[in-house]
Protein backbone atom coordinates (compact mmCIF):
# COMPACT_ATOMS: atom_id res chain seq x y z
CA UNK A 1 0.00 0.00 0.00
CA UNK A 2 1.25 3.61 -0.79
CA UNK A 3 0.40 6.88 -0.84
CA UNK A 4 0.58 8.89 -3.58
CA UNK A 5 0.40 13.30 -4.19
CA UNK A 6 -0.12 13.96 -7.94
CA UNK A 7 3.71 14.44 -8.82
CA UNK A 8 4.72 10.89 -7.22
CA UNK A 9 2.34 9.39 -9.67
CA UNK A 10 3.26 11.80 -12.47
CA UNK A 11 6.46 13.37 -11.76
CA UNK A 12 7.17 15.03 -15.49
CA UNK A 13 3.65 16.32 -15.11
CA UNK A 14 2.76 20.09 -13.86
CA UNK A 15 -0.35 18.99 -10.95
CA UNK A 16 -3.64 20.43 -12.20
CA UNK A 17 -5.12 23.12 -9.65
CA UNK A 18 -6.39 22.07 -6.17
CA UNK A 19 -9.61 22.51 -5.31
CA UNK A 20 -10.03 25.45 -3.26
CA UNK A 21 -10.68 24.93 0.61
CA UNK A 22 -14.81 25.15 0.38
CA UNK A 23 -14.87 22.71 -2.51
CA UNK A 24 -12.51 20.24 -0.71
CA UNK A 25 -14.51 20.11 2.67
CA UNK A 26 -17.73 20.11 -0.08
CA UNK A 27 -16.28 17.54 -1.47
CA UNK A 28 -15.27 15.42 1.43
CA UNK A 29 -18.42 15.92 3.15
CA UNK A 30 -20.85 15.15 0.45
CA UNK A 31 -18.85 11.57 -0.04
CA UNK A 32 -18.82 11.05 3.73
CA UNK A 33 -22.49 11.24 3.34
CA UNK A 34 -23.00 8.85 0.00
CA UNK A 35 -21.20 6.54 2.54
CA UNK A 36 -23.61 7.03 5.41
CA UNK A 37 -27.14 6.65 3.37
CA UNK A 38 -27.72 3.38 3.52
CA UNK A 39 -31.16 2.16 3.34
CA UNK A 40 -31.63 0.76 6.54
CA UNK A 41 -34.28 -2.13 5.50
CA UNK A 42 -31.66 -2.72 2.39
CA UNK A 43 -31.50 -6.98 3.68
CA UNK A 44 -32.43 -8.73 0.22
CA UNK A 45 -29.51 -8.95 -1.95
CA UNK A 46 -31.64 -7.48 -4.70
CA UNK A 47 -31.98 -4.04 -2.58
CA UNK A 48 -28.34 -3.69 -1.90
CA UNK A 49 -27.68 -3.93 -5.36
CA UNK A 50 -29.96 -0.69 -5.18
CA UNK A 51 -28.34 1.15 -2.09
CA UNK A 52 -25.48 3.39 -3.04
CA UNK A 53 -23.71 2.97 0.42
CA UNK A 54 -23.71 -0.68 -0.31
CA UNK A 55 -22.57 -0.76 -3.82
CA UNK A 56 -19.38 1.92 -2.85
CA UNK A 57 -18.57 -0.48 0.23
CA UNK A 58 -18.85 -3.77 -1.72
CA UNK A 59 -22.09 -5.19 0.30
CA UNK A 60 -23.88 -5.47 -2.55
CA UNK A 61 -23.05 -8.89 -3.50
CA UNK A 62 -21.10 -8.44 -6.22
CA UNK A 63 -17.08 -9.63 -6.93
CA UNK A 64 -15.26 -8.31 -4.23
CA UNK A 65 -12.29 -8.50 -6.63
CA UNK A 66 -14.15 -5.85 -8.93
CA UNK A 67 -14.79 -2.24 -8.76
CA UNK A 68 -17.96 -0.84 -7.41
CA UNK A 69 -20.62 -0.58 -9.97
CA UNK A 70 -21.38 3.12 -9.39
CA UNK A 71 -20.88 5.73 -11.27
CA UNK A 72 -17.70 7.98 -9.94
CA UNK A 73 -16.67 5.69 -7.39
CA UNK A 74 -12.90 6.69 -7.79
CA UNK A 75 -13.56 10.16 -7.45
CA UNK A 76 -15.51 8.72 -4.43
CA UNK A 77 -12.90 6.65 -2.70
CA UNK A 78 -10.15 9.29 -3.43
CA UNK A 79 -11.91 12.04 -1.53
CA UNK A 80 -12.59 9.92 1.61
CA UNK A 81 -9.13 8.32 1.26
CA UNK A 82 -10.40 4.98 0.54
CA UNK A 83 -7.17 2.35 -1.08
CA UNK A 84 -7.81 1.82 -4.35
CA UNK A 85 -6.67 -1.83 -5.69
CA UNK A 86 -3.84 -0.26 -8.33
CA UNK A 87 -5.33 -2.70 -11.51
CA UNK A 88 -8.67 -0.53 -10.72
CA UNK A 89 -7.21 2.35 -10.23
CA UNK A 90 -5.38 1.90 -13.70
CA UNK A 91 -8.46 0.71 -15.85
CA UNK A 92 -11.01 3.53 -14.57
CA UNK A 93 -8.59 6.10 -15.42
CA UNK A 94 -7.84 5.02 -18.92
CA UNK A 95 -11.54 4.40 -19.62
CA UNK A 96 -12.36 7.74 -18.29
CA UNK A 97 -9.45 9.29 -20.43
CA UNK A 98 -10.93 7.54 -23.24
CA UNK A 99 -14.81 8.31 -22.71
CA UNK A 100 -14.72 11.31 -20.64
CA UNK A 101 -11.96 13.91 -20.68
CA UNK A 102 -13.90 16.20 -17.64
CA UNK A 103 -14.13 13.23 -15.45
CA UNK A 104 -10.66 12.43 -16.25
CA UNK A 105 -9.94 15.64 -15.28
CA UNK A 106 -11.76 15.74 -12.34
CA UNK A 107 -9.72 12.73 -10.53
CA UNK A 108 -6.51 14.33 -11.60
CA UNK A 109 -7.37 17.44 -9.59
CA UNK A 110 -8.70 15.04 -6.61
CA UNK A 111 -5.64 13.49 -6.99
CA UNK A 112 -3.85 17.02 -6.26
CA UNK A 113 -5.85 17.82 -4.20
CA UNK A 114 -6.37 14.93 -2.07
CA UNK A 115 -3.92 12.32 -3.10
CA UNK A 116 -4.62 8.82 -2.94
CA UNK A 117 -3.50 5.03 -1.54
CA UNK A 118 -3.10 2.24 -3.75
CA UNK A 119 -2.13 -1.25 -2.87
CA UNK A 120 -0.91 -3.78 -5.52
Amino acid sequence: MTTHTYTTLYPEQTPPECWSEAETKHLRNTAFAMLGEHWQHSNRLSERRECGACVLTKRDGTDKHAPPNYAGWLRVYIQIHRTVPQTWFDAELSEAQADNQLYHDAILRDIATFGITLTD
